[in-house]
């Protein structure tokens, strides 16, 4: 007589593939979490870029097309697109 199929697998065989499986969902719960930290970031990074031009505009204006050092704040004029030592 044949033996009979098992119905499920063990305790053991079914505990290490939910562990399997939660890492995997856990794995991808960290991606999605990356993925809207790296959204925001991008969008952050977008709107400081937009400041900084704003501040650039405002700051030609006031001085001119010039270059400043952004370390100590000197002014650096520009000469035919070159800047004048």
């Amino acid at each position: 007589m044949a033996k009979a199929k098992p119905t499920k697998v063990t305790k053991d065989e079914l505990l290490e593939l939910q562990n399997i499986v939660k890492m995997v969902n856990n794995a991808q719960m960290d991606i999605g979490n990356l993925e809207i930290q790296k959204a925001s970031a991008i969008s952050a990074a977008f709107e400081f870029r937009g400041n900084l031009v704003a501040n650039q505009k405002k700051l030609k204006e006031k001085y001119g097309d010039v270059n400043i050092n952004i370390t100590d704040g000197t002014i650096k004029g520009k000469e035919n697109g070159k800047v004048n030592t």
